[in-house]
């Protein structure tokens, strides 16, 4: 058996409003606990819809739904709940209770709960890449890997501006395999990230250049489509590069995105909310007068059920982590990751590794031997797991972070750095490799390194 994680965006209905509301989403004999959007709707609510459903369950699950006020006695309550059917191809489907008369309270959060399922599918003997530059993992005969993830490549300096995707074993998908959002004779590299910035439940991409090209954020459908709206979010002189992170800071459903000066200049950071406006929701300059740039990354690490930005010091500064919520308020808590002296830039990802619904942080060395590690975020900066992404190779490392094998947890997926061939690679919180994750975005023999997030398309 397996679980499976759900990700959806809860629509209550009274028949006629469509509002959103909090409450447990139960399996039996099983506490789920869940908290939706919320607008402060008060009075019955006789079905929860589920929309944008991104994740499909293998073997049918009957889920149930209570208002949050009923946590206490939900066995008993359980057997009164008329309980619906839900499988791996439905997108909106509906859960109805009882007509309870409960009040509902203000919440902003987001779905995220574990099924149980029998998970008995994808787990042939694959063989290795034989270009691989490092491999410490099993034959991966055991491992399951989520069908429904893809991971979006930009290539990195020393080649086009060129956009790739692929399942997250290799396979090559048809759209987008040759998107090029910037001049082809643009060879500085180009940084992505993923999104529903839109809240259609399917995430787009979003791509800005790396040192060199001009400070030009663009947003396209996953098929590489291109969208109408597009960012400038630095002086059109600009060359520092933009590095992208994505996430829902108010809880309506559409990922915000932040944007920082990637090298050599300030550690500015920006959050836009995706609109004609572009409209602002936060500027600040993370380091002060320290001229290292910064990584990005967004996460909820305080379960309050909005994202904070994770600014990470890019080349030139310590490798010092700060937190921020997106109007610019500094979190109280920073550290280092990395040893003091180290002064090569880091890349920061979130995602949630232990299921206490709080995201822990990833970070990686861009320059040296492509060390991660994963964080707690508290006083003590608990440490999770290190290791070397590429052995002793000196090519440092991108991350991001994601469930790429359905157990609820999120794991680490890598990209080497500049210097290092185009490989990604994906690991547990403690370094554990998956010998299924293992490709190389382009041509082996490039040594530009490799940008990637990975999304839901």
């Amino acid at each position: 058996g397996g679980q499976v994680n759900v990700f959806a965006d809860p629509v209550f209905s009274n028949g006629s409003d469509m509002v959103h509301g909090d409450g447990v989403l139960l399996y039996p004999g099983t506490d789920l606990k869940f908290a939706a959007e919320s607008r402060g709707f008060m009075g019955p609510l006789p079905s929860i819809r589920l929309k944008n459903w991104r994740r499909g369950i293998q073997d049918a699950a009957y889920l149930s739904l209570l208002p949050s006020s009923q946590q206490a006695q939900h066995d008993a309550t359980l057997n009164a709940l008329v309980p619906t059917v839900l499988d791996q191809k439905d997108y909106d489907q509906a859960v109805s209770w009882p007509d309870s008369g409960e009040s509902w309270l203000e919440e902003r959060r987001k779905l995220s709960v574990l099924l149980p399922s029998n998970d008995s599918s994808d787990s042939e003997d694959e063989d290795e890449d034989e270009d691989e530059e490092d491999s410490d993992s099993s034959d991966g005969s055991s491992e399951t890997v989520n069908e429904y993830l893809s991971v979006i490549t930009g290539a990195g300096p020393g080649g086009g501006p060129h956009i790739r995707a692929f399942s997250l074993e290799g396979e090559a998908r048809t759209n987008p395999n040759k998107l090029f959002p910037y001049s082809e004779a643009f060879h500085g590299g180009v940084n992505v990230a993923t999104g529903d910035i839109d809240g259609d439940g399917e995430d787009e991409i979003i791509t800005a250049p790396k040192a060199g090209g001009g400070p030009q954020v663009r947003i396209f459908e996953g098929d590489g489509t291109p969208r109408g709206i597009e960012i400038w979010p630095f002086h059109a002189n600009s060359r520092t590069g933009i590095n992208i992170a994505t996430g829902d800071v108010d809880g309506d459903g559409k990922d915000e995105i932040a944007l920082s000066q990637e090298q050599n200049g300030h550690a500015w950071v920006k959050v836009y909310r995706y609109n004609n406006e572009k409209t602002v929701l936060g500027e600040w300059n993370a380091f002060g007068s320290a001229e290292c740039g910064a990584s990005v990354a967004m996460g909820d690490i305080d379960q309050d059920g909005q994202v904070e930005v994770i600014v990470g010091a890019g080349p030139g500064g310590g490798p010092h982590i700060r937190v921020y919520e997106a109007d610019g308020t500094r979190k109280p808590i920073q550290f280092f990751a990395f040893h003091p002296n180290y002064r090569g830039g880091i890349d920061v990802a979130a995602g949630d590794v232990d299921n206490d619904g709080k995201d822990d942080i990833g970070v990686c060395q861009e320059q040296g031997q492509a060390w991660c590690k994963v964080y707690r975020y508290n006083d003590a900066q608990t440490l999770y797991g290190e290791w070397k992404a590429y052995g002793d190779f000196t090519v440092g490392a991108h991350l991001d972070m994601a469930d790429v094998d359905g157990d609820g947890l999120a794991e680490v997926i890598t990209g080497a750095g500049y210097s290092g061939g185009p490989q990604v690679r994906a690991f547990e919180f403690n370094g554990t490799a998956f010998s299924r994750i293992n490709f190389f975005a382009y041509d082996s023999k490039f040594r530009g390194g490799v940008d990637l997030a990975v999304g839901y398309f």
